[in-house]
C-alpha cells in the first residue's frame, strides 16, 4: 500500500472506534511478517542450490585432476 490510500484509511477508520485503526495495523504487520518469512525460506532454498551447484564443481574439479595425475 502506498501512503496515499494508507492516510485515506486512517482517516476514514479515525471517524470510528480507535479499534479498527489498530486492526488495520496489525493486518499490515502480519503482511510484513509473511513477506518476511518468504524472503527467509526463498534465500534458504537458493543457498542450498548454491551449496549443492559448488559440491558438484568440485567434485568435478576433483575428477579431472586425478585424471590428469594419471
Amino acid at each position: 500500500m502506498d501512503k496515499e490510500t494508507k492516510q485515506s484509511i486512517y482517516n476514514i477508520l479515525n471517524e470510528f472506534p480507535s479499534r479498527k485503526v489498530n486492526k488495520i495495523t496489525g493486518i499490515d504487520k502480519k503482511i510484513k511478517k509473511q513477506e518476511y518469512k518468504n524472503l527467509k525460506s526463498e534465500n534458504k532454498r537458493s543457498n542450498k542450490r548454491y551449496r549443492h551447484s559448488n559440491i558438484s564443481d568440485t567434485k568435478q574439479e576433483l575428477q579431472k585432476n586425478n585424471e590428469s595425475d594419471k
